[in-house]
């Protein structure tokens, strides 16, 4: 997705108290913006998966217009988009109360609304910020967009040092952090309203994170379960082309036992399910047994299927990366794509856990009982960030790795302090949301595939994070759920055994069963002396095009003493390296792709610019002292 303006504060906004801005459009999918000191360009990209609406022409000097990047739709309309009638109410909304009604909408997406009356335009995410925007500044201009390399380009941002330490830990970049020094993801709940009039920027929170728990029994909280989830994940599925995923884990479970009743099992029945491993992995066999007792079509995506990894393809997975992801993921993702190219939309299963405690096992004996977190524990068992890196020789003396575990924490700590002080179970149910901002690997394919996250939607989270957590315990919402929709799913046990039918007189020996493995895996993953890792010691390799890339580049040499980590790949010729060593070298790779197509980037690491601020309201983002040009480009 495309937005760019431009704003100066010194030049009039318009004429007879409104913002003028002339509107051109190359095409449906497409529209520009343009005016005394202001442009944006808005454009859905080769997918079109959005909307754009020009609001009919009133009078010759001005119209409003309403764009959205994604799977978005009005709560209660019935529908699984947006059409006109409802980007024209999101219009009237937004000029009648001053910003846009989020409160009922639904979707992962990212939308701009333009009033030119008020002369006020609104960038809004999702609430919980998957498919969010960036934005930055500099001395001269406040930039924001669709993609966080598009938005560094512009300012010619630094690569971020915290951020960068995180890829070589192996764990995921803090919410509100990317790669790029100073350019900032939005966080949930988060908007950007801009006044062409006042020539100000400012970042609202206009979405509450916290919604008083509701006081409900077991039936009714599986009621609400059930009929959430049969009015959302229909309508996101039925589109044709969607693609669907299936495993043999819980939460594909849910959307399976949905689409297997849904319109007569019709819309199961149309759809392609895919599952992701090698044949005869525990994933494949139980997702091949569901689809064969469903009668339903699966596609295997083969997980190592051979990349060619060649210079265009390293540089192309750059773009792709957008800095939050090492260039193997992203080539091994887009190999699993290739599978089913003919795939419109993909509807993915995370945050089903929230219908369920699996965010929660590491407080342990704490769950529930207090509203102070575990943070030493949630570190350890939820980041998985190595303490094989020499931060001191990365950050050049500047930062140990006490102090970028503290940064690791930091905006979770400033989410905890702007939340009431509620049990640690539904802060937590908050921080899972946070923590998946940069997880998603399915975001790589969303120019070319509609993504789609049911879960993650307003319209079921806000049911599964107001259900009392003591009923979300285990999975008895889910298995008695899943009961109810398609018994003869609720038969077939979990890849790890675990029985998908309640718990009862007749199931009470494979519950029993399955709870010592459970709970022997708990301890070890708690209290063993050597976590379970999922990476071999050594055994990684990277591809000479990668080496001759890294070897080559000009940027590397400012940005710390790289030399321990390019003697490596030389003395192994980029086989059987350990874990940091192979993270390094990868992290090395793609700042140098991303410099090649971006090269307005500057080659060096800041650990200086702090992350964003999540725990204030309002947060102007133009100084008084700024130029007062404010542009977003995606």
């Amino acid at each position: 997705m495309v937005f760019r303006e431009v704003m100066s504060r010194t030049e009039s906004a318009g004429r007879t108290g409104e913002a003028i801005l002339e509107v051109a459009q190359e095409h449906p999918a497409a529209l520009t913006l343009r005016g005394p000191g202001f442009l944006l360009e808005a454009d859905l990209g080769p997918g079109r998966h959005g909307a754009v609406w020009l609001e009919p022409p009133r009078s010759p000097e001005g119209r409003s217009a309403v764009v959205v990047f994604g799977w978005c739709y009005r709560i209660g309309s019935g529908r699984g988009d947006m059409n006109a009638e409802d980007l024209a109410w999101l219009l009237e909304t937004h000029r009648q109360a001053g910003q846009p009604d989020l409160e009922n909408l639904s979707g992962t997406f990212c939308l701009v609304s333009w009033d030119h009356r008020s002369g006020t335009m609104w960038i809004s995410a999702d609430l919980w910020g998957q498919q969010g925007f960036y934005y930055g500044s500099n001395r001269d201009e406040m930039v924001a967009g669709g993609r966080a390399e598009e938005v560094a380009q512009r300012l010619g941002a630094s690569l971020d040092g915290f951020s960068y330490l995180s890829l070589l830990r192996g764990c995921e970049i803090s919410p509100g952090r990317t790669l790029f020094a100073g350019v900032h993801r939005a966080t949930p709940g988060r908007s950007l309203r801009l006044d062409l009039r006042a020539r100000t920027a400012r970042l609202v929170q206009t979405q509450p994170l916290f919604r008083p728990i509701q006081k409900i029994g077991f039936a009714e909280a599986v009621d609400q379960f059930v009929e959430v989830i049969q009015r959302v994940i229909p309508a996101a599925a039925e589109p044709p082309g969607t693609c669907v995923d299936l495993s043999g884990g819980n939460d594909t479970r849910m959307a399976a036992a949905v689409l297997a009743q849904a319109r007569g099992g019709e819309i199961g029945r149309r759809a392609t399910f895919r599952v992701a491993g090698p044949e005869g992995h525990k994933d494949v066999v139980t997702a091949r047994r569901i689809a064969q007792t469903m009668g339903w079509n699966l596609v295997r995506d083969d997980r190592d299927s051979p990349l060619g990894y060649t210079e265009e393809a390293l540089l192309q997975a750059a773009r792709l990366s957008d800095g939050k992801f090492l260039l193997p993921a992203v080539m091994n993702r887009l190999a699993q794509e290739r599978s089913h190219p003919q795939a419109t939309g993909l509807v993915g299963c995370l945050a089903g856990e929230l219908f369920r405690d699996y965010f929660w096992r590491q407080e342990m004996l704490n769950l529930g009982r207090t509203n102070q977190l575990n943070y030493p524990a949630f570190l350890k068992h939820k980041f998985y960030a190595s303490p094989e890196v020499e931060a001191a020789r990365i950050s050049r003396g500047r930062m140990r790795l006490e102090d970028h575990d503290e940064a690791l924490l930091n905006p979770y700590r400033q989410l905890d302090q702007g939340l009431p002080p509620v049990r640690n179970v539904y802060k937590l149910d908050r921080f899972y949301h946070f923590k998946m901002m940069h997880s998603n690997w399915s975001w790589i394919v969303a120019d070319s595939r509609k993504v789609i996250m049911p879960f993650h939607s307003h319209e079921i989270s806000r049911v599964s994070m107001t259900i009392p957590w003591r009923l979300r315990l285990g999975r008895r919402i889910i298995t008695t759920g899943i009961q109810r929709l398609e018994p003869r799913l609720a038969a077939i046990p979990t890849d790890d055994g675990a029985p998908m039918e309640p718990l009862g007189w007749r199931t009470w020996p494979r519950y029993l069963a399955w709870l010592a493995w459970d709970v022997h895996s708990a301890y070890m993953r708690h209290f063993g002396r050597r976590r379970p890792s999922p990476f071999p010691p050594a055994g990684f390799s990277v591809p000479q095009a990668g080496l001759e890339m890294i070897f080559a580049g000009r940027l590397l040499p400012h940005l710390y003493d790289v030399q321990p980590a390019l003697q490596a790949a030389k003395a192994t010729s980029g086989r059987d390296l350990k874990r940091p060593q192979y993270l390094e070298l990868q992290a090395l790779l793609l700042v140098e792709a991303l410099s090649r197509v971006y090269p307005g980037l500057e080659p060096a690491l800041d650990f200086e610019t702090p992350g964003a601020d999540i725990l204030h309201p309002e947060v102007d983002l133009l100084p008084p002292s700024a130029l007062g040009r404010i542009a977003a480009a995606g």
